[in-house]
This record gives structure tokens, sequence and C-alpha cells, in this order.
């Protein structure tokens, strides 16, 4: 028995029993995947694969000018393999040029000779394991063909390309236009063929359209793709065909331009924003970059952030025209560093690329002011007070502005200060202006002495001050905003009233007049303002009104008496009086009015009966040579010559009076004007008994009595007196 003719489980035993290696050994198996690369399942043991066979044939008599195909015949002898791949390859030996291939990696080669000569033929097989065969190779004389046609085409065309769409669609910019003029020797009628070849396989991908038609004589040829490489040196085919198959060609370049991608490079100008005690920048970034043709872009980009900033920088490439840029800088110093690049690079689909880069500049926008009071605000409304001059002594207006502006920071960021900047019109030259310091720093105050109202504020509250603010961030600082100054004004009130008073009167003789002093409402200012006399008074007895320092208003009625008056002239000052108190702080005014009632005591005359004591000294006997001198002691005795009244009327008011007697025998005036304490009146030639009706009248009241003299006497009579009445 030979070894072909053992069983196969002695084979196998066999061959375990002669100490192979564990790569040769025989395996079991179930599956082909259970054996080694190269090798194969066959009847539950795994065999060495054997190497795929190539073969295959030729037709007789090839010439030039004619399609060729030779067929491959190549097997692989292991049951249940397959050939996976077959690769032609033809090379020019004695007088041959490269011949057009077709299905090269296929059963079938179509090959088209253009020149005579010998060529070999090479046919390389691979097995589904990987397993390859020896190449089968064949010498092939191929001999010229007589009088084949021929065929010229059109020169060398360049054009552009262009994509657009969506779905996005790439051809050739405008057609490009060819003709070609075939020949047959034979006079036959051609046939033509068309054919666009990529200049590798990256374009293989695009569509060639002929219109009207791949087999026109001259037709116009668009190159399509969806979006994929098209640019290059593309070779436009035409061929002809006379009716025996016998073929010319002609080849035309046809160059596809790329234009590189475009990246402006601009700088990117980014808002920020202050949050989280941190400087931020987020934001989604259209980029600058395009290509002319319209291809799709693959792009990159790396944030280069500059040393020492103390920033946290990312950027996200989201797609090739669009990114996320981030940005935290704990200090506002590393937001603003220069130097921070977004490098960018753009390639496209047929393979031109362009670089850029693009500084990253962080904005910010300055602080924004606008008045406290409110956005609408045109002015700054003070209320005012008096207070102690600041550069001196006294008293002064005082307007003062407490942070009188807001700053809002369009970034959100910290407003590191409002610097306020006060000013006083030149014609104000009492007048100063401060800015606070400490705790008011954020203040100003405008002061004007008290004796100038007129400088510190007008009526309607105008005044020559200004207050001009500027804000910064930090990193910049406002535009200056200015509001004129308008200073307020509360008006003076009646703190008390006082609506009505009653009041005495008195006659001041050194004065002629008849007095009265009444206390009459009281003032205050809510601004602290000084109050001054606006026009109070009467108008007629009672217009002398003065106002106290403390805001009180006091009158001082007067009637005078008329010089050269016989009569009193009380009469109209008793009564009710409406005085007016007005006050002013100089812009305006208060008033209250009260009646002053101003009283009169009537006058008063005793009645009087009884004896009337005049003494006169008397001598009575003069010396005969010297008539003035008395010869005896002269002694006081009662005088009838000259009586004067016992009584007298009275007033309390002290008011003139005018005292009438009835009868008038003896008197030496009928009526008598004087003040009381020297209203006397004396008889001449008094005959005793006597009785006088005395009437007195202060000019609104009177009062009568009767006076009687019954006897004159003189208390001293009898006594020695020292001045006699000399002789007459």
């Amino acid at each position: 028995m030979t070894l072909r003719q053992l069983p196969c489980l002695a084979l196998l035993a066999a061959l375990a029993g002669c100490g192979a290696s564990s790569r040769d050994s025989v395996r079991t198996c179930q599956l082909p995947t259970d054996c080694d690369l190269g090798s194969s399942c066959v009847q539950g043991a795994c065999q060495a694969s054997t190497p795929p066979v190539a073969d295959f044939t030729v037709p007789a008599g090839l010439l030039t000018h004619r399609a060729v195909t030779l067929a491959s015949t190549a097997h692989d002898p292991d049951p249940g393999h397959a050939l996976a791949s077959q690769a032609w390859t033809v090379e020019p030996l004695l007088g041959g040029c490269a011949p057009d291939l077709e299905g090269e990696d296929s059963a079938a080669l179509q090959l088209i000779f253009w020149c005579a000569g010998t060529y070999q033929v090479t046919l390389t097989v691979t097995d589904s394991t990987g397993l390859a065969g020896a190449p089968a190779s064949r010498t092939l004389a191929v001999a010229a063909l007589t009088d084949p046609p021929t065929v010229t085409a059109t020169a060398a065309l360049a054009v552009d390309h262009a994509c657009a769409g969506n779905p996005l669609q790439c051809g050739l910019a405008s057609p490009a236009a060819l003709a070609a003029t075939g020949h047959s020797p034979a006079g036959a009628a051609l046939t033509y063929r068309w054919t666009a070849l990529p200049p590798d396989q990256s374009r293989a991908g695009a569509t060639a359209v002929f219109a009207p038609s791949a087999t026109a004589a001259a037709p116009s040829l668009d190159l399509r793709t969806s979006g994929g490489a098209l640019s290059g040196a593309w070779t436009v085919r035409v061929r002809v065909t006379d009716p025996q198959g016998n073929l010319a060609q002609a080849l035309v370049p046809l160059t596809v331009n790329n234009r590189p991608p475009s990246i402006a490079a601009p700088p990117l100008s980014l808002d920020h924003r202050y949050e989280g005690a941190a400087y931020r920048v987020d934001a989604s970034l259209a980029l600058p970059m395009s290509d002319p043709d319209g291809d799709p872009l693959e792009a990159s980009a790396t944030l280069l952030e500059p040393a020492g900033s103390g920033c946290a920088a990312a950027f996200d490439l989201v797609s090739p025209g669009a990114g996320a840029f981030s940005l935290a800088c704990p200090a506002g110093a590393g937001l603003m560093a220069s130097g921070r690049l977004l490098r960018l690079a753009a390639r496209d689909v047929n393979g031109a690329s362009a670089t850029a880069d693009l500084p990253v500049q962080v904005l910010n926008r300055v602080p924004v002011l606008r008045p406290a009071a409110g956005a609408t605000a045109t002015e700054l409304a003070l209320d005012h007070s008096v207070g102690p001059c600041p550069l001196g002594a006294g008293r002064c207006f005082q307007a003062t502005a407490a942070s009188p502006f807001v700053a809002v920071d369009p970034d959100g960021d910290p407003v590191a200060s409002i610097t306020l900047l006060p000013t006083v019109d030149p014609d104000r030259t009492a007048s100063v202006a401060e800015v606070g310091s400490g705790a008011g720093a954020g203040s100003v105050r405008f002061s004007t002495p008290v004796e100038r109202p007129a400088e510190f504020r007008s009526a309607a509250g105008a005044s020559g001050f200004r207050v001009t603010a500027t804000a910064t961030d930090g990193f910049g600082a406002s535009l200056p905003v200015e509001l004129p100054v308008r200073v307020l004004n509360r008006a003076p009130v009646a703190s008390f009233l006082v609506p009505a008073i009653t009041v005495g009167h008195r006659y001041d003789a050194p004065a002629s007049a008849y007095l009265a002093d009444a206390t009459l409402s009281s003032f205050s200012d809510p601004d602290g303002d000084p109050l001054a006399d606006a026009g109070s008074g009467d108008g007629a007895d009672c217009a002398d009104v003065t106002i106290s320092s403390d805001g009180v208003a006091s009158v001082a009625c007067r009637h005078s008496v008329p010089s050269g008056a016989t009569y009193p002239t009380l009469a109209g000052f008793p009564g009710d009086h409406l005085v007016a108190a007005a006050v002013s702080d100089g812009w305006e005014a208060a008033s209250a009015s009260t009646t002053v009632t101003i009283t009169n005591r009537p006058p008063t005359v005793p009645a009087y009966t009884g004896a009337a004591e005049s003494c006169a000294c008397i001598c009575s006997s003069w010396e005969v040579d010297a008539p003035t001198i008395c010869a005896v002691e002269p002694r006081w005795k009662a005088d009838l010559t000259s009586v004067p009244f016992p009584s007298r009327p009275a007033d309390a008011d002290g008011d003139l009076l005018a005292a009438t007697f009835s009868p008038a025998t003896g008197l030496g005036a009928a009526t008598v004007v004087a003040t009381p304490d020297a209203c006397t009146t004396t008889f001449s030639g008094l005959s005793v008994p006597v009785t006088v009706q005395v009437t007195v009248n202060d000019g609104v009241s009177q009062a009568s009595a009767s006076w009687t003299i019954n006897r004159v006497i003189c208390s001293k009579e009898g006594a020695v007196c020292t001045t006699p009445r000399p002789r007459r």
C-alpha cells in the first residue's frame, strides 16, 4: 500500500507521529475560520491551501487600432476557495508603445494597441485566503493596421469650477466646448465616442455629462460631483470607429482650475461681560473663511493665548465656518493682554489650502452716566439749606448734590470711580463750589452768602452752577455729562398764627404821637433761610412791622398829633386794625393777617366841693421913701386874684385831653388842651362861692364833673413870708 492509499485517519496519525512543527501540525476544524491563514478546512481537518493558478487566452492575429479582449482562465484548486483579485500588466518590449487598458483588475482586460511591436502581458491572481499564485505571462506580437482612421480634436482647455446649492453640487463654471474631426481612408462613415478621464482615483467619483451626447462630433462637457474633488489635469478622449471596428483617438488636455480658500484676517472684536468676579467672553464666531469656487472646506483652528495673561481661553471649531470662543480672566489686565491670536487653516476638497492669524481683540464699552433722578432728567434739582460759609465767617445758602449721577456699565464691569467737577459761572463772584471728601467724596456743594440771594438762585430756581461727571470702569472713561443745577426753594410758613390780639395804647409827649405795640404771627423757613419784611402793615397807623431774627413779626402802631392841633386827635386810632405780616426768604413770601384791636381807656374827672387854696405873700405897710420895701414883715394871706382848681382830670393812657369849663367866668379860656399832668386851670378874680361844670375829652371818650369852690384858704395864712408881693 502506498501512502496515497492510506485512509485519511491513518494519514493524520502518520503526520502527527512525524515530529511536524505546530505550524504544520494537523488541526481539527469545523469552520474555515478555525484554520490559520493560508489553510482550508477539509473534512474536519485544516489543510494548507494550494496557490491559485493564473492563465488567460489570447486572440490570434493582433492588430493595432483594434479593441482586443484578453480573458482570464485562472482558477483555485482548493475546494471552496475563490479568486479574490486579478491584476493585469502590459509592458511594451520591442517597438511598442503604451496601450490603452480597461479592466486591469477584472477577469477580462480590454486593450487597444496603438503601436506595432512586442508586448509582455502578465496576470497575477490572489485567492480568498490572501494566497497569491505564480504570475502567468505571454509575449504578444502586434502588427500594424493598414490605413487606420484618423481623428483630430480641440486643443488643450482650461476652465474654472464652482460649487453651490443645498445639497451641494459642483461642476464646471462653464461647459468645455469640444470638437473632433475624424477621417477614414476608405471614406467610410465614422462613429464618435467621448470619454472624460480623471487625473487620479480621487476624482473618479465625478460624472461627465456630454451634451447633446457623448457620440456627438462637437459636444460640450460638464463635470459634476456632489461636493467631491473635481480640479486637476483631466484628459478628454475622443475615439472614432469605422464600420470594420478600426479605431483612432485624440486626447484633449482639460485643466479644471482650483482657487485656494480665502481667510480674511481682520481682528476678531468681541464684547465681554463681568460675571462671577471674572471678566468673561463667550461668543459664537462666524469664521472669515470661504472658498472662491464654493468648495467644501476642512478647517482647523488653534488659539494662542498671551503668556502670563492669567486667563483661561478655549476655541472649539464647530464647522469650517463657525466656532465657539470662550475666555475667563480674573483680572482686567489679562483681559486686554495683547498677542491673543486665533490661527486658522483651511483646505478645500481639491487640496488647496490657506492659513491666517486673526488677532482676537476684546472690546470694552465705557460706562454710561445718567442723572440719579432719572434718565430723562435734564438738570440737577437740589434742595438748599443755610450753614456756615466754607471760606470764612458768615452764613451761606448751600445746595448739596450727594451722588448726583449713577453709572451703568454695558459690560457689567465694576465702575471704578465717578469723578465730579462742579463749576460756577464767572459772574457768581461770591459763590464757591466744592467737591466732597472722605465719606462725601461722591458729592458736590455750592455756597453763596445769604446777603446775595439773587446770586444763589433766580425766582425760578435757575443758578449759575453746573456739575460735570465722568466714570471709568478700569479700561476707559465715559464721555463727560454736564447738567445745570436748579436750586429748589420752600416758601416760608406761618409757624404760629395770631389771628387777633388786643393791646392798649399810650400817648408819647416827646414823640407827640399815640403809640401801641403788638406781637403778630411767627414765621419759619423750611430751608433755614433768613426772613425779611415783605410789605407788612395796614398801610395806615399800623404800618411799622419788624421781623425778628427768629421770625417773630411785631408791629409798632403810631398815630401822630398834627402840628398846631387844638383838639385831641385820638379818634381813629383805637379800634380794629387788620395788620398783614408778610415775610420773604428772598424768593417767596408768606403772610398772615392779625386783627390788632387797640383799646382806649376813657378820661376821668373827679367831682369837687370845698375850699381852694391860694396864698400870696402880702406886705401891710411899705416904706414911704422906698415903695418897694415892706415897712413891716410880710405875711401869708388867702389870695382870690389867682385861684387854681383844687382837682384835675386824669387819663390812664396819658392821652391829650380837652377840658371845657362852663361857665367860663374868671377862667383864662373856656377850653384847655393839655396832657393830664399839665391840665391845670386857674380862676382870676374869683368870687366865692363859684360852681364850674368841667367836661374832659380825649378825642374818643369824655367825662364830666361839677367843681364847687365855696371858700379860698391859705394854710400858711399869718406866717411870715420872705417874698412880699411888690407894690404896684
